[in-house]
């Protein structure tokens, strides 16, 4: 790719640098964001926050394994890990106990990518769990 750049004419190792300092820049952003909305900064400060983007964007739907996913989707699923914590913090649930039930949210979401894709490639149809729950044509008696 780099010298399919090239040979048009692009100058590459300019347009990296670009690119860095521009990462670069937005990360010092963050930072300092981050700063000022804590007043405080430490090394480990935001240790879970990985493990809450994963779980919310698998949540909302977008598969660990490649394709597509909707804004939609990954806002509500964003929601749920936040909203659970927040209700943790309000009930007094130990900090320990608030992971293991997000981690939980998060195998289950993987769980039912794992049947949702194993049913695509078996070449069924999508079912949705409120059809499954109560289907549309049921048999007169």
């Amino acid at each position: 790719m780099l010298e399919a750049c090239r040979r048009v004419g692009i100058n590459v190792d300019r347009q990296l640098i670009k690119v860095y300092a521009f990462a670069g820049l937005l990360a010092g952003l963050a930072g300092l964001l981050n700063l000022t909305f804590f007043r405080s900064t430490t090394i480990a400060g935001h240790s879970l926050t990985n493990l809450d983007v994963i779980a919310g964007v698998v949540i909302g739907g977008t598969s660990l394994f490649g394709g597509v996913g909707t804004v939609f989707g990954t806002v509500i699923g964003l929601l749920i890990p936040a909203t659970l914590r927040n209700g943790f913090v309000i009930l007094g649930v130990e900090p320990y106990w608030q992971q293991v039930v997000v981690g939980a949210f998060l195998v289950t979401a993987v769980y039912f990518d794992q049947v949702r894709r194993a049913a695509a490639s078996r070449g069924q149809k999508k079912v949705s769990l409120i059809s499954r729950i109560a289907p549309r044509n049921r048999k007169e008696i």
